[in-house]
C-alpha cells in the first residue's frame, strides 16, 4: 500500500512538472503540441531507447515496435503520468469504515 501511494506521488510530482514544461513551451516557444511519452524517454536516454528499438524490430516480435510501443509513444505525457496518479491513489487508499 505505501509503495503504491509513493508512486502515485512520484506521478502526481511528473504531472506537476510536465505542466509547467507544457506552459513554458507555450509561453516562450509558443509550440501548441503536447510533450510526448516518445520525448521524455528520449530526454533521459536516446542511445538507450535507440538499442532497445533496434533489439524489438530485430527480434522475435518485430511489428511489436509498431502496434504497441508506437501509439505509446505518442501519447500526451500529462495525461498518462496524471491517470497513473489517479489510479494509483485510488487503488492504495485504505480501506477504514
Amino acid at each position: 500500500m505505501i509503495i503504491g501511494r509513493m508512486l502515485a506521488y512520484i506521478c502526481l510530482i511528473c504531472t506537476i512538472t510536465i505542466l509547467g514544461a507544457e506552459g513554458l513551451r507555450l509561453l516562450e516557444a509558443e509550440q501548441e503540441s503536447w510533450i510526448t511519452m516518445g520525448q521524455i524517454i528520449d530526454f533521459f536516454n536516446a542511445t538507450n531507447m535507440e538499442r532497445i528499438n533496434s533489439q524489438i524490430v530485430e527480434g522475435a516480435f518485430p511489428k511489436m515496435a509498431q502496434d504497441i510501443i508506437e501509439p505509446f509513444a505518442h501519447l500526451s505525457a500529462l495525461l498518462v503520468f496524471m491517470i497513473s496518479a489517479i489510479l494509483l491513489l485510488f487503488m492504495s487508499r485504505s480501506n477504514l469504515r
